[in-house]
């Protein structure tokens, strides 16, 4: 029940990181591997947010939210311009959420 413990604004720095990695071409050719997911269970979550669950660690939507915000985070090099495309905040924001969303959900990362 991470997602429902963010405000609102958190939950769309989460949905940008969704969109980013699903719409923006940036995982081609590599896009299960470095998710886990297939493009269109990815879509599915998409399409049905906010009202996804993200309690179980093991489930399709914690991995699709934990493994986007990573890469956007950490995997990905955006151009500034890409950047802006996805994000209405800075990458330190996007972070931020990440952090908190993984406290929330249980896990302590001291370095995200």
């Amino acid at each position: 029940m991470s997602l429902e413990e963010l405000s609102d604004r958190e939950r769309e720095i989460v949905l940008q990181s969704l969109s980013a990695i699903l719409r923006g071409g940036f995982l081609e050719g590599e896009f299960h591997t470095r998710l886990g997911l297939e493009p269109e269970e990815l879509e599915e979550i998409v399409s049905a947010y906010p009202n996804v669950d993200d309690r179980n660690h093991d489930s399709k939507v914690f991995i699709a939210i934990n493994n986007c915000l990573n890469e956007v985070c950490h995997g990905i090099s955006f151009s500034s311009d890409q950047w802006s495309r996805w994000f209405e905040v800075n990458r330190s924001e996007v972070k931020d959420v990440f952090r908190k969303w993984r406290t929330l959900g249980g896990y302590s990362d001291p370095e995200i």
